[in-house]
């Protein structure tokens, strides 16, 4: 197994982007099999749809796979975003850090003198001992004042990537998911539309056209009345296991891992998907 492992490692650091898009498509193939296995249990179908369950795969391959590895890939590349946020937070941040050490270093000398003004006992602790911090204090403010600290540098970054991946990718890609595997649907159905084979010429043409038209406008409609649910449930499951993801696996698996977990998500979203 841990062999296995290596190989599809190695293969995935050479081949990122076609590693992904199969492996996408192997777990929207699996999630929507667990979808209805899920369904049958639930008397809601008595087959398997094993065409749907194919347009969901291939979906995955040539969609959904793309889709991921573009996103993590530009996700660790947002440098002037992220260098933008992180340098606001980190300012943030340091301006906080030192505020806390100047104030405690105020309630330090006004408590040993009460009876002057704050004022008053800052200039005579100055004259008296040369400077208002000591050695100790001064290094911590120039610890802090160090930007690239990599405590908060890190956590800055991965807090940027948990916001952009929540409230950019998360937000959006249900309609993405929702249209395009709609339509992919509405070819599988035309395939086995009888109606469609007794057409010819123009007619045939038409009736395509139609049908595709139709289907943009249903799957349009569906995903705007699906959007809410799936994206609330995204916001309660994804935060804590893109913390996760950025945190322990490595940027070349941040989409294998995703893709791994979708197995249940995408029984999640097939089977919401897959009602009409």
């Amino acid at each position: 197994m841990t062999h296995l492992f290596r190989l599809y490692n190695r293969f995935i650091e050479s081949n990122p982007f076609f590693g992904n898009c199969i492996t996408s498509g192997v777990c929207y193939g699996a999630g929507d099999a667990l979808a209805q296995t899920i369904e049958k249990k639930m008397g809601k179908r008595e087959n398997y749809d094993f065409a749907r369950m194919a347009t969901y795969g291939a979906f995955g391959l040539c969609f959904g796979g793309p889709a991921y590895y573009l996103w993590f890939k530009k996700i660790h590349h947002m440098d002037a975003i992220i260098k933008n946020f992180m340098i606001h937070r980190e300012n943030k941040y340091v301006a906080n850090q030192i505020q806390r050490v100047y104030t405690m270093k105020l309630k330090k000398i006004r408590f040993s003198n009460t009876n002057s003004s704050t004022g008053s006992c800052v200039k005579q602790y100055v004259e008296k001992n040369g400077r208002f911090l000591n050695p100790e204090e001064e290094q911590m403010i120039k610890k802090l004042v160090d930007v690239n600290d990599p405590i908060v540098k890190s956590k800055t970054t991965m807090g940027m990537q948990i916001l952009a991946d929540q409230f950019v990718f998360s937000a959006l890609y249900p309609f993405y998911f929702i249209i395009l595997s709609g339509l992919m649907m509405t070819g599988v159905n035309l395939a086995r539309d009888k109606e469609l084979k007794e057409k010819q010429g123009y007619q045939k043409l038409e009736h395509i056209v139609n049908k595709f038209k139709d289907g943009i406008k249903t799957n349009s409609e569906n995903s705007i009345k699906k959007w809410p649910i799936i994206y609330s449930t995204d916001l309660m499951v994804w935060p804590v296991l893109q913390i996760i993801n950025f945190t322990f696996v490595p940027p070349h698996l941040n989409s294998i891992y995703v893709n791994v977990i979708n197995v249940f998500w995408n029984a999640f979203l097939c089977s919401v998907g897959g009602e009409h």
